[in-house]
């Protein structure tokens, strides 16, 4: 009896185990989407430090979507999460306690994908104001701000952020919204990749500077012309 409850415990032991991938593997995935120097500042942000340069982007909602794009995006639903929603996603997308639900109360709305009833991904979108860090920009009537987008780990690797946006822009469209915001951080190589994939113009690069909660400061380094 005894020795059966200790493989027991041995077996709970490794599944444990298994849910957090050794360090190696996380370098490796950061070395696989070129995030090193992304990873380098959010170890600076751990002790106090941040120095984060962002773009701001404008992008336009096309009139026309590429028809394959449109083919894999009947593959999934998507729709506005509440609360009963969004509690569940902290833990699924390994985030801090409370984090998603501040967004929620502070007037932001969560758009997620479902595939086969499971929510595979989502973004948060905002219709008053772009807020990132020290920006703080009102928006117009026909404008949105859609931020960062987050995919379940199992299913990088698909195709999901494209296919996502596509859905956002039409439920932007539906809503009146004919200009999106978006901002990416400079070090994010996938992310700007990404807009650029998109056709998304760049408006500010942006370097936010904080020193142990004391200091902080935003420069403009550099304003691209809107064409």
């Amino acid at each position: 009896m005894d020795e059966t409850l200790k493989k027991t415990k041995n077996m709970v032991t490794k599944k444990k185990t298994r849910i957090k991938p050794p360090i190696y593997v996380k370098i490796k995935r950061r070395l696989r989407y070129g995030l090193i120097c992304y990873s380098l500042m959010e170890i600076l942000k751990k002790i106090g430090i941040q120095v984060s340069p962002y773009y701001l982007y404008q992008e336009n909602i096309p009139e026309n979507t590429n028809d394959q794009l449109k083919k894999q995006a009947e593959e999934y639903s998507l729709e506005i999460l509440g609360i009963s929603e969004i509690k569940p996603l902290e833990e699924k997308f390994r985030m801090k306690n409370g984090e998603l639900l501040k967004l929620l109360e502070s007037g932001e709305e969560c758009i997620g994908m479902r595939l086969s009833g499971e929510i595979v991904a989502f973004s948060w979108v905002n219709y008053n104001e772009i807020r990132h860090k020290l920006t703080n920009i009102n928006l117009k009537n026909n404008e949105a701000y859609l931020k960062t987008m987050h995919t379940l780990e199992s299913h990088r690797g698909r195709n999901l952020a494209p296919i996502l946006r596509l859905k956002c822009y039409d439920i932007l469209k539906h809503n009146g919204k004919d200009i999106v915001y978006s901002i990416s951080e400079y070090w994010n190589g996938p992310a700007v990749r990404f807009k650029e994939k998109l056709n998304a113009k760049k408006l500010k690069l942006i370097l936010y500077v904080e020193v142990f909660n004391k200091f902080k400061r935003t420069y403009i380094l550099k304003s691209y012309t809107k064409s």
